[in-house]
């Protein structure tokens, strides 16, 4: 049976290898957090866990800054289809990540890859 992850890559036109290679490049910020932690997953390899609960719609952390730096949470946030979370994008390209659902300590924080790939969504932040 296929899963949600290789349909995921047929829906994008990409392969493991190409994934691979936009993942593992150079230009990842290693954050820490108070609301997540990165450790082994029983999904894939690395994941996000929350350290505390989130509250829907919660601000959980930023994924990524003007589309050219990746943080921990962006590069080890694992893809499922019953995702918990979902990545914002700003006008000049940071990628924010909210909570879509409560999720309770310890548990992994998901994104559908789909959601921010086919169908990304844009956050008007405003400075006052």
């Amino acid at each position: 049976m296929v899963s949600d992850y290789e349909l995921m890559l047929k829906d994008l036109n990409l392969n493991q290898k190409e994934i691979d290679l936009m993942t593992n490049k150079s230009n990842l910020l290693e954050t820490v957090s108070l609301y997540y932690e990165k450790r082994k997953s029983k999904i894939h390899g690395i994941g996000i866990f929350a350290k505390k609960d989130i509250n829907k719609h919660e601000f959980i952390g930023i994924a990524g800054i003007n589309d050219l730096i990746k943080t921990t949470l962006c590069r080890w946030m694992n893809h499922s289809k019953a995702n918990n979370a979902r990545f914002f994008l700003t006008k000049n390209l940071d990628m924010l990540t909210f909570a879509t659902k409560k999720i309770k300590a310890n548990t992994e924080i998901l994104i559908n890859y789909r959601d921010h790939t086919l169908k990304p969504k844009l956050i008007n932040i405003k400075s006052k």
